[in-house]
């Protein structure tokens, strides 16, 4: 009652004038005063409910603050009326972003409620399900977690098993173990919730087809893409039979699919879905409905992941534009379609729009959600990468850290977010030669995914290769690629032979295998990813040129400098049409050729593609970046060979210009 005090003392004021208005009430019988007070307490509660349902927030609080005034007067200060009212004037700050206000009268209403019903009453169960929202809303797992447990074990021990109230608590305590990356606690709550719901509904019910969608996500989340894609098929086929073809619902279940699809690296699968949905919804919404500026989003996104920037990025800056018009330049949606941008002109090589964008996207987080919203860390840990990439060195490493410590602190050390700031510290550390910081990082990241995910889990092979590439960085190659190869074991049981993830080990099995000189045992395996890379995303697609470039740097160390050539061209080209001349991977391109020039003694050819190069990377990473410095070293070297003697290129060549891509 403490932190509603000064509140209760505002209310009373004004209940004091009211009193003075309605004074011919006071000669009234008192037991007819208290009904028609309850009476119209009861009016107003329905009052604001309605305008609460119709989202019309301000006037409700107005109705809301008289019927308390209504309460107290009737009932007096203790009566669970009054307890009832602060519920509603909590739900009504909430919905306005007024969080402090919310919680203090969430507070209130669960003191009266339990001193006035007891401490295991359905009220108090259903004002702790209140708070815990609140604490979600704020980021506050850990808060949240034991109030949505309170509540749950009240309303198992008061109601049936399968009454709403029961199901929904059950629900909300799955997502919370959801986004805590507690797998192994949401499972069960997911399999019970789902029993409930077939008890409750039927098999082909709706809400069945929503709890299939829940388990669908965990199933994925742990890389279980088989029972994911059968869960949201059930999930798909019951909204399709129940709705029909267009439904919202439905529109969900095909996105849900898509994300599956993407997710095996299925771009094409993915692309139908998406396009059905988007197909639907300009024919059913306006131009400027919310959903199908989600659906852009997930175009868009689909682009990107393809490296199709020219079409993803119109869709997005539509949906910027949307939303800031909408919904205002400080709205936290406008800071999502912000990092989006940045994302793509990031990927491009535009590092100056995109860290403006970011920094944009970081300001108005910050604001709407206070500097320690696990939201704000996102956006921190992106723009590290950017100024890792610039050679801020001192910025990006400031910014992992205290990304790391607001997940950390708001998601608990064990949360899988934790894990993936922990790794790009790591890979931060990798970079700049701090092996001995790296390394317990990496190792930590491997425990935490496989204690969440279980050792077979996709995640974990990531963390294996970075191992892998830790001990390469210190000449342990054998090491290195026995941690490797594990890793595409675990992918190819994940996803198949033929996955993009199951190239990218291919590739890093090959560089090992490389660096202990065993070129011939090198070779198949670059040609096996090139292989899956050209049949997933199409011989034009920028991972295609990924996976040349191995095989390029392979040929070259043979000494077959034309194929070596032939190879790297077809890269270059592929990434100039991709990403456009002055990206830096046209310049990472430009060098491995000028390396083949050189190899040959053609050092004309060979300065003239460094200069290019060095053009790209000053204009992108700025004249003090590392990058820089090395292409000006190339150039010296290539001035010295032009200075001396001419002289046929020795048999042994040296190393390339670049590591492989």
């Amino acid at each position: 009652m403490k932190r509603i005090a000064p509140m209760l003392l505002a209310w009373f004021g004004r209940l004091r004038t009211r009193l003075r208005k309605v004074g011919a009430r006071l000669f009234a019988p008192s037991a007819l005063v208290a009904r028609n007070l309850e009476a119209e307490w009861h009016l107003l509660n329905r009052m604001v409910l309605s305008l609460y349902q119709q989202e019309r927030y301000e006037q409700a609080f107005g109705v809301a603050q008289e019927a308390l005034t209504v309460a107290v007067e009737g009932v007096g200060p203790t009566h669970p009326g009054v307890a009832t009212t602060l519920n509603n004037l909590g739900l009504l700050h909430r919905a306005l972003g007024q969080y402090p206000q919310a919680e203090a009268c969430f507070h209130g209403a669960l003191t009266l409620f339990e001193q006035a019903c007891g401490p295991d009453h359905p009220d108090v169960a259903t004002t702790l399900n209140n708070l815990a929202a609140l604490h979600h809303a704020l980021g506050d797992l850990t808060q949240a977690e034991p109030l949505c447990r309170r509540a749950l074990a009240i309303m198992e021990g008061t109601l049936p098993a399968d009454h709403p109230d029961v199901m929904d608590t059950l629900s909300r305590l799955a997502v919370l173990y959801r986004l805590q990356g507690r797998p192994a606690e949401v499972e069960p709550l997911d399999r019970r919730l789902l029993r409930l719901c077939e008890q409750r509904f039927g098999p082909a019910h709706p809400e069945v087809a929503r709890q299939l969608t829940r388990m669908a996500d965990l199933h994925h989340a742990q890389g279980q893409y088989a029972q994911a894609e059968e869960c949201q098929q059930r999930a798909l086929l019951i909204r399709e039979q129940a709705f029909g073809p267009d439904h919202p619902e439905v529109l969900a279940s095909l996105n849900h699919l898509a994300i599956i699809h993407r997710a095996q690296g299925q771009s094409a699968q993915a692309g139908l879905l998406y396009q059905r949905v988007l197909t639907v919804l300009e024919k059913t919404r306006s131009p400027d409905d919310p959903e199908l500026m989600q659906s852009l989003c997930d175009v868009a996104d689909l682009h990107r992941l393809q490296g199709q920037y020219a079409l993803a990025e119109p869709l997005c800056e539509r949906v910027r534009e949307f939303r800031e018009r909408t919904l205002g330049p400080n709205h936290p949606d406008v800071a999502t379609s912000l990092h989006h941008l940045a994302t793509l002109h990031y990927a491009q090589g535009r590092h100056g729009p995109a860290e403006s964008l970011y920094q944009r996207a970081l300001a108005i987080r910050e604001q709407a959600f206070g500097p320690e919203h696990p939201d704000v860390a996102q956006v921190l840990n992106n723009l590290a990468l950017l100024y890792e990439t610039r050679g801020r060195h001192d910025q990006a490493e400031s910014l992992y850290q205290r990304a790391l410590a607001i997940r950390e602190r708001q998601l608990g050390p064990s949360h899988g977010d934790v894990a993936k700031s922990l790794n790009s510290l790591a890979l931060f550390y990798l970079a700049q030669g701090r092996y001995g910081q790296a390394e317990p990082l990496f190792r930590r990241v491997l425990a935490l995914r496989e204690e969440l995910a279980g050792p077979s889990h996709p995640d974990v092979a990531g963390s294996l290769g970075n191992l892998a590439q830790l001990c390469s960085a210190q000449g342990q190659h054998r090491q290195a690629e026995l941690l490797y190869e594990r890793a595409l074991t675990v992918v190819e049981q994940a996803y198949g032979a033929d996955h993009p993830q199951v190239a990218t080990s291919l590739l890093n099995l090959a560089g090992s295998c490389r660096a202990q000189s065993r070129l011939a045992d090198a070779e198949p395996l670059c040609q096996r990813a090139l292989a899956i890379r050209e049949q997933v995303y199409g011989a034009g697609h920028p991972a295609v040129a990924g996976a040349l470039n191995p095989l390029a740097s392979l040929r070259r160390a043979q000494g077959q400098y034309g194929q070596a050539e032939r190879l790297y061209q077809r890269a270059l080209a592929i990434f100039e049409q991709s990403y456009g001349p002055g990206h830096p991977s046209v310049a990472a391109g430009l060098l491995n050729l000028a390396g083949i020039h050189r190899a040959r003694a053609e050092y004309r050819q060979a300065e003239s593609l460094c200069r290019r190069a060095l053009t790209i990377r000053e204009q992108t990473l700025g004249s003090a970046h590392p990058g820089v410095t090395a292409v000006r070293e190339i150039l010296a070297d290539l001035q010295r060979a032009m200075e001396s003697a001419p002289a046929a290129p020795a048999a042994a060549v040296g190393p390339d210009l670049l590591p492989p891509a």
